[in-house]
């Protein structure tokens, strides 16, 4: 009986499993591109350097009239001249160096803070900056239309009002039955004629009647309240009234005044449209059976 024979054993590094890779490794062989130095940004200079305290006794010359004094002179004036002065150059308050060198650290601590954003002409825009413009353009768009209309919204509002609706009404009517009287001679009569639906058709079959002169087709003769305008004539005078907003004869009653019946200025009457000529026609001369 023979035994097996056993594999001999294996030499260190070979025939074993590779070690697993840590994650977040780099495959052998592979190396990552030197990182870039940050970039330095081209600011300004800042002045640097000590600031003297103020030493009180120390002589001074004013700038304007070189005049001598011991600063720092009463109400900090100059002596001679009295115009204001200044503490010579290169003093100051006693706590001005500490205030300096509060301010350089609050500025340096702002530069690192810009070389840590990096410079901003370098800064790439990306589709989410063109998406925010294209929205801000439709943004200041809508409120440029919205501002734009809103003189016509005020205008409605302006047409709703009953108190501007009615006097509106007034003066359209208050014109038309002066066109009427102009064209007929005598303004409708309420009674006979139906007042102001006169201004509309030809009740009467009047020859000289050259309307309609008005359109009841929105408003109906009614105020802004939706009540009937009330119209009389006495003595050939006509009169055009609302009754209000409270609809009963009172103290709110709106009445047109006389300077409402007045023409257009582009109304032309039935008389002077009936006393123009004909207009010119080209005369038609049978010659021998032939029209010429």
């Amino acid at each position: 009986m023979t035994t097996p024979e056993t594999p001999p054993p294996a030499a260190p590094g070979e025939g074993a499993a590779p070690p697993a890779a840590s994650p977040g490794a780099l495959p052998p062989g592979v190396k990552l591109p030197p990182k870039a130095p940050p970039k330095k940004l081209n600011l300004p200079p800042r002045r640097t350097g000590p600031v003297l305290p103020v030493l009180d006794g120390k002589a001074i010359a004013c700038p304007y009239c070189g005049g001598k004094s011991v600063w720092p002179p009463e109400g900090l004036k100059c002596p001679a001249c009295g115009k204001q002065l200044r503490p010579p150059h290169g003093f100051g308050p006693k706590d001005r160096e500490k205030r300096r060198v509060a301010k350089e650290k609050i500025a340096e601590a702002r530069d690192r803070e810009l070389q840590k954003l990096g410079d901003p002409a370098s800064l790439k825009v990306g589709p989410t900056g063109y998406l925010i413009a294209i929205a801000a353009l439709v943004f200041l768009g809508a409120a440029l239309v919205s501002a734009s209309r809103r003189p016509v919204a005020n205008t409605a509002r302006k047409e709703r009002d009953p108190y501007v609706a009615t006097t509106n009404l007034m003066d359209i009517y208050a014109m038309a039955l002066e066109h009427f009287h102009t064209d007929l001679g005598h303004y409708p009569d309420p009674r006979k004629e139906l007042g102001l639906a006169s201004l509309e058709r030809n009740v009467s079959g009047w020859i000289e009647w050259n309307g309609p002169y008005t359109s009841s087709a929105r408003h109906l003769f009614q105020d802004g309240w939706g009540e009937p305008f009330v119209y009389r004539v006495t003595n050939g005078v006509p009169l055009l009234m609302s009754f209000g907003p409270d609809r009963k004869p009172g103290a709110d009653d709106i009445v047109a005044p006389p300077e409402l019946f007045r023409c257009h200025p582009d109304f032309v009457p039935r008389a002077a449209k009936s006393a123009e000529p004909p207009p010119d026609r080209p005369l038609n001369v049978t010659i021998g059976g032939h029209l010429e």
